[in-house]
């Protein structure tokens, strides 16, 4: 064969192949998505290799509140009502490949609006695939899998019961964690220090210093089927503070906290968590337990919750989890959309000794339908069982949606 004529045939294999790619990276692609690249640099520019990312998150609640009669209580009525759940804007940037970076955002939402305000520095050290983070600012407390994901990464809307009572929510303070791969396994440790928040600090409440300490253990088989294990404990003093433990049935629409306890004169309290999670491709299940020991000056009470959760993908990759984090990350959609139907059971009780808070059972299904990478539809139905209550002893039927974009 002349040689002019296997140059030819090659030539038109490249230009085949070429058109392959072309129309892949089509098909994962929306028109909007072009004027998204302005807001982010892929490429470090400068000396200082300064990589910058502006982002948005906007997500707006729908929900009907069906909340049947129960036995000596006043007969409720139903209500439907509708919120934005969160309105932010962020700010992250980082030099050096990446190892100083920073995170901003504000909160235009909620009780508190200054969210992740930090400065942190990560690098290897010399120790073979070790490596280290340190960072100082409003951050997230190492605690509990859930509360130290992002809610956006999360499959249901709310966190489960006990999550919100007895995890933190960002706090003034520093943190460093050091993580170890060997093989297929990966040790991580979080150690943090902490005190009152940048909103806390302005509203003038009284001071509450603490730590944390957070491990984990990762087993990570193959692609996308791993083994984790994480156990916590906070410490936190209250000053003689009251304490004032609250919780929503898994729904921030819903009017009345119907499980709620008042601590007056508390002294210290100590939390202990452990989680299990198991990936599995489509598959994620996770269960943990929290205990709160509180020491007042009346008495010392102890209160529990726990939950068990999981989901299954009919569409898409499934579940991602960040090892090194210990957290659940950001879902790809790569092609076309995903579909997620999850289920969870969380109970807590805040019922011990003279303090009778109550206690409450939640059931609760999702169906989640991820557009793209930036749009999702959440729908969660929720049977809630507060039991004990000063307001409210029976079923509560929620039926609640959100509407959610984020870049």
């Amino acid at each position: 064969v002349p040689k002019n004529i296997k140059k030819k045939k090659k030539k038109q294999k490249k230009e085949k192949k070429k058109k392959v790619k072309i129309v892949k990276k089509q098909t994962q692609t929306y028109s909007y998505q072009r004027y998204l690249k302005p807001f982010k640099s892929t490429r470090g520019t400068g000396r200082y290799d300064y990589r910058y990312k502006f982002g948005a998150e906007l997500s707006y609640d729908l929900g009907y509140i069906d909340q049947a009669p129960a036995q000596n209580f006043n007969e409720p009525q139903p209500y439907f009502d509708s919120m934005w759940r969160r309105v932010r804007v962020n700010h992250a940037g980082s030099f050096f490949d990446q190892r100083l970076f920073y995170q901003l955002e504000y909160s235009f939402t909620g009780n508190s609006n200054f969210k992740d305000v930090y400065i942190a520095y990560q690098d290897k050290l010399p120790w073979e695939d070790t490596s280290y983070r340190v960072r100082a600012g409003n951050i997230k407390i190492p605690f509990s899998l859930s509360r130290y994901s992002a809610l956006k990464n999360l499959s249901f809307m709310e966190r489960p019961l006990g999550d919100d009572p007895f995890s933190l929510r960002r706090k003034l303070g520093a943190e460093a964690k050091v993580n170890t791969k060997m093989g297929k396994n990966n040790i991580g440790a979080f150690v943090s220090v902490f005190a009152n928040s940048i909103d806390e600090n302005r509203a003038g409440d009284g001071s509450k210093p603490g730590a944390t300490v957070r491990l984990i253990y990762t087993y990570k088989h193959a692609k996308r089927e791993l083994l984790h294990v994480g156990v916590a404990s906070l410490m936190q003093d209250y000053n003689g503070e009251d304490l004032h433990y609250q919780q929503a049935a898994e729904s921030k629409i819903i009017n009345n906290k119907y499980v709620s306890t008042r601590i007056k004169n508390t002294h210290n309290i100590q939390n202990n968590y452990l989680d299990l999670l198991c990936l599995y491709h489509n598959y994620y299940f996770l269960a943990n337990y929290t205990t709160s020991q509180v020491k007042a000056d009346k008495d010392n009470y102890n209160f529990n919750s726990y939950s068990v959760e999981g989901s299954y993908f009919l569409m898409g990759e499934g579940k991602r989890f960040k090892i090194k984090d210990g957290k659940f990350a950001k879902m790809k959609v790569n092609k076309g959309s995903a579909l997620e139907i999850a289920m969870r059971y969380s109970y807590i009780n805040l019922n011990d000794k003279n303090e009778q808070g109550g206690e409450e059972d939640d059931y609760n299904f999702a169906l989640n339908w991820y557009i793209n990478q930036e749009i999702k539809v959440m729908m969660n139905y929720i049977m809630a069982y507060p039991k004990g209550t000063d307001d409210y002893d029976g079923l509560i039927n929620i039926y609640q949606m959100r509407l959610f974009f984020a870049f």
